[in-house]
């Protein structure tokens, strides 16, 4: 991962604090940082640049805090400590949280009214990328309005069953058509507004192909059918776009957890397709951090 790109979620969770901690939320670790001054957390300096800020947060914190981004549980509550069996050390004060809203037909969890956009399916069955190229503009630049630094979108998990219950949220069954209109979506939310930059995190890396048991299933798949078929529409999707995060998935594959999968995740993801973003957890994938 290049050194911008591992700190551009930082930077921009940075680039939208201009209050206080204490009002960002009630959690322990905001709540802590009340009495803290800009001297005790220099990141809360906002006549620097966010990217500054970015590195000086980084600077104070171990590794194991660092880990706590890559995790959206932990990245959105800087307190907490234990997630399901995970335990990390409570966030240095002034942590700002991860403003990420889910997306993947319009920009929800916000306050404000956005717009409802067909199912993905549909908008894959159109096969017309310029509009999928002006919905993820749309996205993003209402995700701006609502301060929002990310949005979980595009999902491209193909539909392998017709039992999927969550078909209609990704881009159908073909790889090179999925990968394709994917990547306009990402240009869109990235690309759209350059002055007003939102992140598009793709999802769900990888094998991601049913509702029933996914926290326990496993998808158990040959190389080939992982590259040629749910791969190469992750391959397209990154390599024409450059998103910034990919979001590993909730099931195993080949018997080993998506969100801790090295042969998934290093070796394929990093190595093969040479994504050089972040990867961030489903909302409660991560089972373990110790090395395997």
């Amino acid at each position: 991962m290049s050194k911008r790109l591992k700190y551009i979620s930082i930077a921009a969770a940075l680039a939208a604090l201009t209050v206080p901690a204490i009002s960002l939320s009630s959690s322990p670790a905001t709540a802590a940082a009340a009495g803290s001054t800009v001297s005790d957390c220099p990141w809360m300096n906002t006549s620097q640049s966010a990217d500054v800020r970015a590195h000086e947060l980084m600077s104070a914190m171990t590794l194991q805090q660092k880990m706590r981004w890559l995790d959206e549980q932990a990245a959105n509550n800087p307190g907490q400590t234990t997630f399901g069996t995970v335990t990390y050390p409570a966030q240095v004060p002034c942590t700002p949280t991860m403003a990420y809203a889910d997306g993947p037909w319009e920009v929800t969890g916000v306050s404000g009214i956005t717009t409802g956009f067909p199912v993905p399916v549909d908008e894959t069955a159109s096969w017309d990328t310029a509009e999928s190229y002006l919905k993820g503009q749309a996205m993003g630049d209402e995700a701006f309005q609502e301060d929002r630094t990310g949005i979980l979108a595009p999902g491209i998990d193909l539909a392998r069953t017709p039992y999927g219950g969550r078909n209609a949220e990704f881009m159908g069954e073909d790889p090179l058509l999925a990968g394709t209109m994917a990547a306009q979506d990402i240009k869109g939310i990235q690309q759209g507004n350059p002055t007003e930059p939102v992140e598009a995190v793709l999802k769900h890396f990888i094998e991601n192909d049913q509702e029933l048991d996914r926290q326990l299933s496993s998808s158990n798949v040959d190389d080939r059918t992982l590259h040629e078929e749910e791969g190469r529409a992750f391959e397209i999707a990154i390599t024409q776009s450059q998103p910034a995060g990919v979001m590993c998935s909730y099931n195993q594959v080949n018997g080993v957890y998506a969100c801790q999968n090295p042969n998934t995740l290093t070796d394929y993801l990093k190595n093969q397709l040479g994504f050089r973003g972040f990867v961030v957890s489903d909302f409660g994938a991560v089972h373990s951090t110790a090395r395997r």
